[in-house]
């Protein structure tokens, strides 16, 4: 092992001084890329969390540059329920690392391990995780890994749940500049990926988010998810090939609506599905507690901001000046509201809606489509019906008009035969 080799495996020691300036305290959690520590910040007092690429992670450029979209998505977002990012830098031997805000509760994955969850307080959990998620879409990032685990718990002052939204290293940002995952990479958790992010990380938009914000809901309510399987190949072919299973299949009681709504957020064709965060929130609002409308209004309102492009430059005002966010890289943001990369053809509005028993839902562009193609049909079927009609009753004309033979013989019969004579001269 060489010596670089070396520096940048070995986890920091308990008291050590990281860039001179955070002492660490213990570690919070580790894995076969990184460690996360729990640390001391020297000057101001502030205690923080510390992520910090070893290993192999150290020593791969892509995951370097995975590392750092992370910090580099999670840094332009603003939203309470993201982590914030304060700090990212280098270490002497050359690992990358950031800086975040350190968080007290535990994540939704511990949570659902230990009790159920009521109705109201399942849906006022997603639709705060969902506000996180807006502010990205918003900015043209697609995080690709929502998941329980992803979701952490912490309290207000006053007490109250305020979720955050975790782990933007797998996000995609929507520029072709900044796409740095290949096709074929399996990222993601499968249990809470879409069947196109299942086929081809690469070509994934907003709507894989709105589709593992569905299989969290449908988790957190039956502590079940929709496809299960023993073995990962299980997971993937029920994902692609098989059927999610219906809400109402494994939990009693459902509410009305609901059971339509997590199946609309589980459509295979993402043109089926229900298409964008803020339409997610307005479908759950019915069955949320006193601030669901609320919280779906922040969503629409995080959704609706201006076009323009996020440059490097903006970026590291979010961070401090040893920031490596260094490449010259421009971020899209989609230029519509609600911002959504999806067919052209596809309309994004609709002054229509759906009603599933409680929940005014507006149809998908597959729904509008498939009504397109039905009056199409019909009006095909009554053109070719009047070409028949008028086809027939050509045909009937023509015969009522042509004498029968048997007239004909008649009149033959009854005429004599005319003689030709010549004419002679006088």
């Amino acid at each position: 092992m060489s010596p670089e080799d070396h520096s940048t495996s070995r986890v920091p020691f308990r008291g050590e001084l990281l860039a001179g300036r955070w002492r660490v305290e213990r570690a919070l959690g580790s894995g076969s890329m990184g460690v996360v520590l729990a640390a001391r910040d020297v000057e101001s007092g502030r205690r923080v969390a510390i992520k910090l690429l070893m290993g192999e992670g150290a020593r791969s450029p892509k995951r370097v540059a995975r590392f750092m979209r992370e910090a580099r998505a999670a840094a332009a977002l603003t939203s309470e329920h993201v982590a914030r990012v304060l700090h990212t830098g280098k270490l002497a031997s050359g690992a990358a690392f950031l800086v975040m805000e350190y968080l007290e509760g535990e994540n939704l994955r511990e949570l659902l391990a230990k009790r159920p969850l009521p109705l109201a307080t399942c849906i006022d959990y997603l639709l705060q995780a969902a506000e996180a998620i807006a502010e990205a879409h918003q900015r043209g990032i697609v995080h690709r890994d929502i998941k329980p685990a992803n979701l952490f718990i912490t309290r207000r002052r006053d007490g109250s749940a305020c979720i955050k939204v975790l782990d933007f290293g797998l996000s995609k940002i929507t520029s072709d500049s900044a796409a740095i995952t290949h096709t074929s990479a399996l990222l993601g958790s499968p249990l809470y990926m879409a069947p196109e992010q299942l086929s081809s990380a690469k070509h994934v938009d907003y709507r894989a988010d709105v589709w593992s914000l569905g299989v969290v809901l449908f988790e957190m309510l039956s502590l079940e998810t929709p496809f299960f399987g023993e073995t990962l190949y299980e997971v993937v072919a029920g994902t692609l090939y098989g059927k999610p299973r219906r809400l109402r299949d494994v939990m009693i009681d459902v509410p009305p609506g609901l059971d339509e709504v997590l199946a609309h957020c589980l459509a295979k064709d993402r043109r089926c599905r229900i298409q964008t965060v803020a339409e997610l929130a307005d479908a759950l609002v019915p069955f949320g507690g006193p601030g669901a409308a609320a919280s779906a209004e922040t969503i629409r309102l995080r959704l609706r901001g201006g076009t323009r492009l996020l440059d490097m430059a903006e970026l590291s005002q979010h961070a401090s000046e040893d920031e490596i966010i260094d490449e010259p890289t421009t971020i899209y943001q989609s230029s519509n509201p609600p911002p959504m990369p999806v067919d052209p053809r596809t309309p994004l509005e609709s002054s229509s809606s759906k009603s599933y028993g409680a929940v005014a839902w507006t149809p998908s562009a597959c729904v509008r489509r498939s009504a397109e193609w039905i009056t199409l049909a019909a009006i095909v079927c009554v053109l070719i019906g009047g070409i028949a009609a008028y086809w027939s009753l050509h045909q009937r004309t023509v015969a009522d008009r042509a004498p029968e033979p048997k007239i004909i013989e008649d009149v033959a019969r009854r005429v004599p035969s005319a003689e030709v004579v010549p004419a002679s001269g006088d």
